[in-house]
């Protein structure tokens, strides 16, 4: 019996110690959140957009939805890609991170005023969608069809 629980034990003990030093390091990390100095930059939208993105782009804006965003958010920044470059100029967009992102730099207050909890989020019609949305799924909410 002690033969067969001496290498499990063995396991349990790495498997400990590797926690614990990984744990360690991600404490570490958030120690230093303080440093953080991201100026609020844009990454570009390099996908070519549809005419019908382009649609349902300025149909978005048309009936009041909105897109609240980050620029250092990488699911944000796929939202966009869907719709294309030149929808995206188009998009009810709202950086939550005008300011850049660091120490003391708060969520804008627009982003505040509606409560955003993480990103991307949509807000039509007064519901709350987390997350990035299907575009399909942003028609039909919103009664665009397309022509």
């Amino acid at each position: 019996l002690q033969q067969a629980l001496l290498p499990q034990l063995a396991l349990v003990t790495a498997t400990a110690v590797a926690l614990s030093l990984s744990f360690a390091d991600v404490r570490s990390a958030y120690a230093r959140d303080t440093e953080i100095d991201l100026p609020a930059l844009e990454p570009e939208v390099t996908t070519v957009s549809t005419p019908v993105r382009v649609q349902l782009a300025k149909h978005l804006s048309n009936v009041g939805a909105k897109l609240y965003g980050a620029f250092w958010c990488s699911h944000c920044y796929e939202q966009k890609q869907a719709f294309g470059a030149e929808a995206s100029k188009y998009l009810p967009y709202v950086e939550c991170y005008p300011e850049g992102f660091r120490a003391g730099v708060k969520l804008a207050k627009a982003c505040q005023d509606v409560n955003i909890e993480g990103f991307p989020t949509w807000i039509i019609d007064g519901k709350v969608l987390p997350g990035e949305q299907d575009l399909d799924e942003l028609a039909r909410l919103t009664g665009f069809d397309g022509k």
